[in-house]
Parts: structure tokens; C-alpha cells; sequence
């Protein structure tokens, strides 16, 4: 992959950049293929974290996290310390290590807010929140996480709409969470590392 990022073979099968590429080569969510993009390019410079990768020693979720940290001085002992974290906390460490830099990224995280607002009967409320987008798509892989576990509807027989499904995605995620008990489970990818930096990808 990162030979094909650095000659931009991908314009030749018509892919504008490499995570489309990616994601139209192997049939992965273009999300998926972002990180496994970022991924690739970071490990370049972190000899330890791209040798416990490739042998499978930590998953995708666990390197994206620790790969945003790490430097070549350090990812050895950061690695030590990061396994026993949950993927939450990695990617909470993650983001305090990585605080935004340009001023437009400045601007947004400082517009971070949650509204709250409870009905005066107190049988309903409503959430409004303004997040950066990174911060949004961690939030709304949770809940959709969860979202998609959801059963059908024993009264129907049917699957509830999806919005009142997210809903319902929401108040789970922070049932199982709000007390220190694991929140959603997390999808663990391997990737073969050499076939990766060689142009192809075996899952396993």
C-alpha cells in the first residue's frame, strides 16, 4: 500500500486518492480504509509498533491509537503501557496527545458544546451537540454500534424505525458505560503488514 501511495499508482486505476482506492480494491468502508491509510503512513517511522502489528500482537483499533502518540524514542515503553487499556482509553489518550493546531481546528473544538433540555414534566428531553468531526464519528460509531444490535420489536415483530433505534443505541451505550463496565464492543481487524506495504491486504 505505501508503495502504491508513493508513486500514486492509484490514479491509474482511475481513484482519486488512496483510501478510495483501498476501499474499492478490498470492499472496505471508506472509514475503515482511512485508518488503515493513516496507519500505514505513521508506522513508517515506528519499527516496533509496524513489527507487533504485523504479528498480530495488537489489533488495528490498538495501533491507530498508540501509532498518533508514539515516536521512535518512545513507542516501545508506550506499547508496555497502552496494552492494558481499553480501545476507549487509548483513543482518549490519543486525542489529549494530539490537541488541535491550525486555527480553524482551534475554532472548532472551542465551539464543543451538549445541550441538555428536560420537558417540564420531566417525560421527555431533547440533546443538541456541536462536536469536532473527528469527535463526531467516535460518538456515532458507538452508537450505531449499538444501534445495529438491537433486536426486533417484540410487540411488531418488526424492527423499530432507525432513528428511534439510535435512540435507543444511545441510552445502552451509556447504560453499559456510565459505570466503568465495557461499552461497546469493539471490532478487532489484523492486518498482514507485509502485504499491505507490498500493495495487498489479507484480513484474519
Amino acid at each position: 500500500m505505501i508503495e502504491v501511495d508513493r508513486g500514486q499508482r492509484f490514479l491509474a486505476d482511475g481513484s482519486p486518492n488512496l483510501v478510495q482506492w483501498l476501499s474499492a480494491r478490498f470492499g472496505l468502508r471508506p472509514s475503515t480504509a482511512g485508518i488503515l491509510v493513516r496507519v500505514a503512513r505513521r508506522l513508517q517511522d515506528l519499527p516496533v509498533l509496524r513489527q507487533r502489528f504485523a504479528a498480530g500482537d495488537l489489533s488495528l483499533d490498538q495501533v491507530d491509537a498508540i501509532s498518533k502518540m508514539a515516536t521512535p524514542d518512545t513507542e516501545e515503553g508506550l506499547i508496555a503501557e497502552c496494552l492494558g487499556l481499553s480501545n476507549a482509553a487509548l483513543d482518549r489518550a490519543a486525542r489529549r496527545a494530539n490537541p488541535p493546531t491550525t486555527p480553524d481546528e482551534r475554532k472548532i473544538w472551542e465551539r464543543r458544546c451538549l445541550f441538555i433540555q428536560h420537558s417540564l414534566d420531566g417525560l421527555e428531553g431533547k440533546l443538541t451537540a456541536h462536536l469536532p468531526g473527528l469527535d463526531l464519528h467516535v460518538v456515532e460509531s458507538a452508537i450505531r454500534a449499538r444501534a445495529d444490535r438491537i433486536p426486533p420489536n417484540p410487540e411488531t415483530g418488526s424492527f423499530d424505525p432507525f432513528p428511534a433505534r439510535m435512540a435507543d443505541g444511545l441510552v445502552e451505550l451509556a447504560a453499559t458505560s456510565g459505570d466503568g463496565s465495557p461499552g461497546p464492543v469493539p471490532v478487532t481487524v489484523h492486518a498482514d503488514l507485509e502485504a499491505l506495504t507490498e500493495g495487498g491486504m489479507h484480513c484474519l
